[in-house]
């Protein structure tokens, strides 16, 4: 047989045990596992196997078990909301701190061996103006396809 045809005849199998197939679909597996008697012999298996464990007791366990209760969504986003400020808050106040110790920009101190400087050209300053204004038109007219209806010809 066809592996791929094999491969999902073996899908529809487990959907089948679930009562998950199409009447279609249950026909053309009837018909596969007809022919097929490796699927056949693992329809049995699963079918067999799927069956005891349905019919089996359930087992109670000898503790009981608590499941936490979630707090609610509008809580947990408060609780990232108020972290995301503490942490902007914080680096805003060591921002603060480290222009009152000299370090502001008339403190300049020497390139250090191995500094590395970035150096934007003033053409990108006007580039990026020039992106600020330009504006996106709109198309004039819709112009279909020659040989649609209604179309260009």
């Amino acid at each position: 047989m066809n592996e791929a045809n094999c491969a999902r005849a073996r899908s529809w199998v487990s959907h089948e045990v679930d009562g998950e197939l199409s009447h279609f679909e249950r026909v053309l597996l009837a018909a596969h596992l007809r022919r097929c008697s490796d699927c056949a012999r693992f329809a049995e298996d699963v079918r067999s196997f799927t069956h005891l464990v349905r019919a089996a007791p359930l087992e109670q366990p000898e503790r009981t078990f608590e499941i936490p209760v979630r707090r609610p969504a509008r809580l947990r986003v408060a609780g990232r909301v108020a972290i995301a400020t503490t942490l902007v808050a914080v680096a805003g106040g060591l921002g603060v701190l480290a222009g009152s110790n000299g370090g502001g920009p008339s403190a300049q101190t020497a390139p250090a061996v191995g500094d590395v400087a970035l150096v934007v050209p003033q053409s990108a300053d006007r580039e990026l103006r020039d992106l600020r204004r330009l504006k996106i038109e709109q198309p004039r007219e819709r112009v279909n396809p020659p040989g649609r209806l209604g179309g260009n010809v």
